[in-house]
């Protein structure tokens, strides 16, 4: 079994040559995770700086044991010092839903783990928004005085070459809770990619994630079949059912991508019945102009629970640190009260809400006034945001807050799932969703302004 070097309760493990299914567990095993564990380490970093190739037999191993060390010993893991091609491939094998840090090289890694100088000048780039904001924030809290995020790749090639810079982080990425890509968002609406078996997406549907989208107001769930083959008895009764318990939130469902013609007449006489809409053609429908959000507001809803109002330091930190880290400015925390949500109707504000389930249930607004979201979301959308962009910035920024909730809960061993966020441009179709529904509501002032937070079951 390979011995770890431990140093500042790093325990770092450095195979070579050919990872597979048979040698990984000679690397990590669980009677040695659990010696390494005793020896007062918090973090398990694997360097693959000698490594020739991985096949996914041997990532899937690694997987699974960095997960063990999460659950059983609250240890961080790492992946480090790998080539490029490596790195495609295990981002390949996890997909959006990386459980484990990657750090391209050592000094990267040292970076993330606040062990450069705070003099240290860098510059990031990252495919997505989220990786953007998640790895600022963290740079920002570790307390670097200069980050540069390049927003488009080339822009991020010419900079690294200039010299100007200490680290450049490129191929790398920090633990996150994924999003499925069988499911999008849109305005208002959730986009479910069906597969060409009906019945096999309903035994995989997850309906926490459609009750938490529903909870949080969008208000049509359109099922995208256009590469369905056959369309089951099972498959309708699946549909008619979502149908039913979305007219209590005044949502509809949409069967899109499939014509009449190929639904036998007693199973369309079941979707017209329910409320289930069919339309021939997907991109047509997309095409149309979207109703306003409503939904929730149809349905009454429970204050939250003792269990969650526990939590709420928890939720309220993660939001105000992020804001702090990305924004520069410092927040005073008003008063917190258990009450409807309550805003000045005087400023602008642009609003996201996320749901959650899992060990806990509900959902978060965050609601922002312009300046501060122009403010946070610079580093990662530009000086100037304009106003159509601002839902969007909304939506980006809400994400990297609640991925954040996540994992300070995990490692409090809660465990949580999140929805996509829904947005809302104004403060009226904000309260429209809301409708009087009571939670733990916040204000919190960001300079000359006032971001309200809100959490709710």
């Amino acid at each position: 079994m390979m011995q770890p070097i431990i140093k500042d309760h790093i325990a770092y493990y450095v195979p070579q040559g050919f990872i597979d299914g048979n040698n990984a567990p000679l690397i990590l095993d669980p009677i040695g995770l659990e010696q390494t564990a005793a020896r007062g380490v918090e973090r398990i970093a694997v360097s693959l700086e000698r490594v020739v190739a991985f096949n996914n037999r041997g990532i899937a191993y690694f997987a699974q044991m960095f997960q063990s060390a999460q659950e059983k010993y609250g240890l961080k893991s790492a992946l480090y010092g790998y080539s490029p091609k490596l790195y495609e491939q295990i981002n390949r094998f996890f997909g959006d839903e990386t459980p484990v840090d990657l750090f391209e090289s050592g000094r990267v890694m040292a970076l993330f783990l606040g062990r450069s100088e705070r003099s240290t000048r860098v510059l990031l780039f990252a495919q997505n928004a989220l990786q953007a904001g998640l790895m600022t924030v963290r740079i920002k809290e570790l307390g670097y005085e200069k980050c540069e995020v390049a927003k488009q790749r080339g822009e991020f090639l010419t900079r690294s070459e200039s010299g100007q810079y200490d680290v450049v982080v490129d191929r790398s990425r920090l633990a996150q809770s994924g999003l499925s890509p069988e499911r999008t968002t849109r305005g208002n609406t959730v986009i479910y990619t069906v597969s060409t078996n009906l019945d096999e997406f309903v035994e995989n549907f997850d309906g926490r994630y459609h009750q938490g989208s529903l909870s949080v107001g969008f208000s049509r769930f359109v099922f995208e079949a256009s590469q369905l083959r056959v369309v089951t008895p099972k498959g309708i009764d699946f549909l008619t059912t979502l149908s039913v318990d979305a007219a209590e939130y005044g949502a509809s469902i949409v069967l899109a991508g499939v014509k009449k013609s190929q639904i036998p007449q007693n199973l369309l006489d079941s979707l017209n019945d329910a409320g289930v809409e069919t339309v021939p053609d997907f991109a047509e429908l997309m095409k149309g102009k979207e109703e306003a959000a409503g939904g929730a507001a149809l349905r009454k809803f429970k204050p939250p629970a003792k269990e969650l109002v526990s939590k709420v330091g928890i939720f309220a930190d993660a939001t105000v640190h992020t804001l702090e880290a990305l924004s520069g400015i410092k927040a005073v925390r008003g008063a917190v009260a258990v009450a409807p949500f309550a805003a000045d109707g005087r400023t602008p504000l642009v609003a996201a809400a996320c749901g959650f389930y899992g060990d806990y249930t509900g959902l978060v607004v965050l609601a922002f006034p312009h300046g501060t979201l122009r403010k946070a979301c610079r580093f990662l959308m530009g000086e100037d945001i304009p106003g159509d962009a601002l839902p969007q910035a909304a939506a980006d920024l809400s994400a990297i807050i609640m991925n954040r909730i996540v994992k300070v809960l995990h490692e409090q061993k809660a465990k949580i799932d999140t929805t996509q966020p829904r947005t809302f441009g104004d403060l009226a179709s904000l309260e429209q969703m809301l409708h009087q529904r009571r939670g733990v509501m916040a204000h919190i002032a960001f300079e000359d302004e006032t971001f309200y937070f809100f959490l709710s079951r």
